[in-house]
């Protein structure tokens, strides 16, 4: 960048940041150049693109260190602990919400699913209690042979012995949680055959196209999904900077007749999820959206 105009900017920014760099200057004295060694290369990018989403409002990525933990709760022997961590990150706002999005690493948890581990049991439960995994991405992977686990597990009477007693709990709280996350059905449990997506059902949304009906204080208000995307977008880029724009007494200089529609929408979802963090409730009718 123009060592002149932007220098002070990017070194604000780069006060954040958890990477070692250094500083430069090109050889003709016009622009600041800033190096990073190439074992932090990956932290460094994911770094400068939360930082453009931040700026645009955009949905956070984990990290590549997140991800390797993540990586951790399929090869642990006491995954519940690592689980613990994951959960205590989200909800200090270190690591985004549903940070378990990649397809592939549902499904080889989904597999360990299978080992009927209580540890692992266990984990997999507190997981899916405080939203870390990806709901549309778990809806897409989940098979029968899954669903079938937990319930075979909750069949019978409750063992009294610790062990297995501990794993039927777990087993019984993955179902139980599966049914409210719109995953399964409560009345054959088995898998939904008449939901695409379990975000869109759990804010019951009703789609025209590519339209989507907003129910406003008992009246229906038809509106492009894009547009309701693009209130969420600038709703939590003022979120980022500490600014609860849906309080009964803000003011959105930016709230056009249209996006007041939005907003009055969005305050009603919220104040429907008064268990969830705001960030997290954005991220849901976010995912039921575009998915």
């Amino acid at each position: 960048m123009p060592r002149r105009r932007y220098h002070f900017i990017a070194r604000g920014l780069l006060k954040s940041a958890n990477f070692v760099f250094v500083e430069g200057q090109s050889a003709d004295d016009a622009w600041t150049i800033f190096y990073v060694a190439t074992s932090v290369r990956a932290d460094a990018r994911h770094w400068l693109q939360g930082v453009a989403q931040l700026l645009q409002g955009g949905s956070l990525s984990p990290s590549p260190t997140q991800l390797s933990q993540i990586d951790g709760l399929l090869e642990l022997a006491m995954p519940h602990r690592l689980a613990r961590q994951l959960i205590d990150a989200m909800q200090s706002g270190t690591m985004p919400v549903a940070p378990i999005r990649d397809p592939a690493k549902v499904r080889l948890l989904l597999d360990r699913l299978h080992q009927q581990e209580p540890m692992f049991l266990s984990a997999l439960h507190r997981l899916l209690m405080h939203h870390s995994i990806d709901l549309a991405v778990l809806f897409d992977t989940i098979t029968a042979e899954d669903i079938a686990v937990s319930n075979e597990l909750t069949q019978g009477e409750i063992s009294s012995d610790p062990f297995f007693e501990s794993r039927q709990s777990a087993a019984a709280g993955i179902r139980q949680r599966l049914i409210e996350d719109k995953i399964i059905n409560p009345i054959d449990q088995h898998k939904h055959t008449d939901v695409s997506n379990p975000y869109a059902t759990l804010m019951r949304l009703r789609f025209q196209g590519n339209r989507v009906i907003l129910r406003v204080d008992g009246v229906d208000y038809p509106t492009p999904c894009a547009a309701l995307l693009d209130t969420l977008t600038k709703i939590r880029r003022r979120l980022y900077r500490g600014i609860e724009v849906w309080a009964p007494d803000s003011r959105a200089p930016w709230a056009t007749d249209d996006s007041a529609y939005h907003l009055r929408f969005i305050r009603q979802q919220l104040s429907e999820f008064l268990d969830r963090a705001h960030a997290e409730c954005l991220h849901i009718l976010n995912r039921a959206l575009v998915n």
